[in-house]
């Protein structure tokens, strides 16, 4: 496959049941917000949960909201107090975000590599 087609030869390989399946109900829309939240977590800034309901770019607030939950539910992301401040929680990838993002990455090696 051209070079100019490993984009969507990667999105179909993603696409394949794998016996792996660390995400398997993650929504694009979801799959965006744990990429921007593990983003930030590592460069350093993880988000706050206010930060991230204010994305407006992505959704609404409230939209955003479920969507925070529905990555909670699945074990992708966790709240987290940083710093000895009780008031306020940073939203983190969990260990199954990072087998997530390595099995993500995985496949796109398997891609740039064909």
């Amino acid at each position: 496959m051209s070079h100019q087609n490993s984009y969507l030869q990667f999105l179909s390989l993603c696409k394949l049941p794998h016996s792996d399946n660390l995400a398997p109900n993650i929504t694009p829309d979801s799959q965006t917000l744990l990429g921007i939240i593990a983003l930030a977590n590592a460069e350093g800034h993880p988000l706050t949960v206010m930060q991230t309901m204010a994305l407006q770019h992505l959704a609404s607030p409230a939209t955003i909201h479920r969507r925070v939950d529905a990555l909670r539910e699945g074990l992708l992301i966790d709240m987290v107090f940083q710093k000895g401040d009780r008031r306020t929680k940073y939203l983190v990838p969990t260990p199954l975000a990072d087998r997530y993002f390595e099995r993500m990455g995985q496949l796109m090696r398997l891609v740039l590599v064909s």
